[in-house]
């Protein structure tokens, strides 16, 4: 890989956080302003975030759309969409943020939120459902991806319409490969026998040591240092399903115990660090740009990263040469690959009087042209089914279609949040060597059933 200096992208400082932070107000159509007896004032909330600016910055185009709609309609009425932006350090400390202005009557008309999110508001009867309305305008819904209906549903109702998802996988540098002696056709054929079940995570975990020991990398596998995704994709790997048949959660202690097993051996092989759980992300991710990484378990948008820092080309041919994406191996020869995607939405206050409004602005902020802008600047995917088959936003959307089988989404349930931070936890203590895997098996347990209670089982 070739390193370059790093070029600053205009669309990324044009629309980071001071481009969301004032939000003007769209009236009327064509620049006349409606009568004010007849304009509809809608809020809005979203997270200032200069990778996915248009998250918010695409509703702002919405409401012009739907103002426009309304004029050629006839109507009277337009709609000023009131934009405010959050500068939470991350999404969940956003999410927090959002849930206490609903406890208190004060939540937005539109949020913004990860699907599981918008579960857990529609739990609290927070979020409405909108099939109706999604119904009652289908032609601005036409071509979004019947799966991402699915991830956006709670209880069997849709609480959000899909905006971005993605995929999470496996970046392995391939040049290391190469200096300790790999052939191309090997290095080539490893994403394959993954999806084939013949490459386990037992193999990958071998494979990252010889990188290590030949000096080749100072890390082999590096993984996130704290609760999330990832950890349902490695048990799962494993055999284990977070989402009951029940609705409730579960977990094996055999799964677990196993689970906790391949982290103790990575540790023990020099695979991964005895402190990578209390690595920062910027420390993960300088590891992996500046070539001292192996392999990094991380989401497709870590590409733009990749890219902004030198250490690979944004096109194709080059990045692929440098870097493969893979799915996560299962446990056992003859199992199926894992990844999960986390899709992000758009729902709507169940308060909102003009609902009806709402989901149509949502509907032209997802226009599929609105949408790919989108996908493009951030590396998300977008959520059109017959755009990614066109390949119509960026290569990495076409490349993620080989991943995009294997991938499941994240179990919409109000607790899953603690779930993920319950298997952490176990993965901490396993891989610091203060609990073996039985015993941080037995503590996991124990934390499912005290923090979950009834909304979680132990299965065998």
């Amino acid at each position: 890989m070739r390193r370059r200096a790093f070029l600053a992208n205009g669309l990324s400082a044009g629309l980071g956080a001071a481009a969301l932070g004032c939000a003007p107000e769209r009236t009327g159509a064509a620049g006349e302003a409606a009568d004010a007896s007849h304009r509809v004032v809608l809020t809005a909330w979203a997270k200032a975030d200069r990778n996915t600016p248009h998250r918010g910055l695409n509703l702002l185009a919405g409401a012009e759309r739907l103002n426009a709609a309304l004029a050629g309609q006839g109507a009277r009425e337009r709609v000023t969409l009131r934009l405010r932006t959050s500068a939470a350090r991350d999404y969940a400390s956003d999410f927090e943020t959002l849930m206490r202005a609903f406890a208190v009557g004060k939540g937005p008309d539109i949020f913004i939120a990860g699907h599981v999110f918008a579960g857990l508001l529609a739990s609290y009867r927070f979020a409405a459902p909108l099939d109706a309305e999604i119904a009652a305008s289908a032609a601005l819904f036409d071509g979004v991806a019947p799966s991402l209906w699915r991830a956006a549903s709670h209880e069997g109702a849709v609480v959000g319409a899909p905006m971005d998802t993605e995929v999470r996988m496996l970046f392995l540098n391939k040049d290391m490969l190469r200096r300790i002696g790999k052939s191309e056709g090997f290095i080539d054929s490893i994403g394959a026998m993954i999806d084939a079940g013949a490459f386990t995570l037992a193999d990958l975990s071998d494979l990252a040591g010889e990188v290590v020991r030949a000096g080749a990398a100072q890390y082999g596998i590096l993984h996130r240092p704290d609760g999330g995704a990832e950890w349902l994709m490695l048990m799962r790997a494993h055999g284990g399903e977070a989402l009951g048949a029940d609705g409730r959660l579960q977990a094996a202690p055999r799964i677990l115990r196993a689970m906790f097993k391949s982290v103790a051996d990575n540790v023990a092989k020099g695979v991964t660090p005895a402190h990578n759980t209390a690595m920062t992300w910027s420390a993960i991710n300088a590891a992996f740009v500046e070539e001292r990484a192996f392999i990094k378990v991380h989401g497709i948008w870590d590409v733009r990263r990749q890219i902004a820092s030198g250490m690979v080309d944004d096109n194709p041919e080059s990045y692929f040469r440098s870097i493969a994406w893979l799915n996560m191996p299962p446990a056992d020869h003859g199992g199926a690959p894992v990844n999960f995607s986390h899709p992000f939405v758009y729902g709507v206050s169940a308060q909102t009087r003009r609902r009806d409004l709402a989901v149509r602005l949502i509907g032209h902020a997802i226009s599929p042209d609105l949408n790919r802008q989108a996908a493009a600047h951030s590396r998300m995917l977008g959520v059109h089914a017959d755009a990614r088959k066109a390949q119509a936003a960026r290569w990495e959307s076409a490349a993620a279609a080989r991943l995009l089988p294997h991938a499941v989404f994240m179990p919409s349930h109000r607790k899953i949040g603690q779930y993920t931070e319950i298997l952490f936890r176990g993965v901490e203590s396993v891989e610091t060597g203060r609990k073996s895997p039985r015993a941080a098996a037995e503590m996991a347990m124990r934390d499912f059933i005290t923090e979950l209670g009834e909304d979680f089982r132990e299965t065998a």
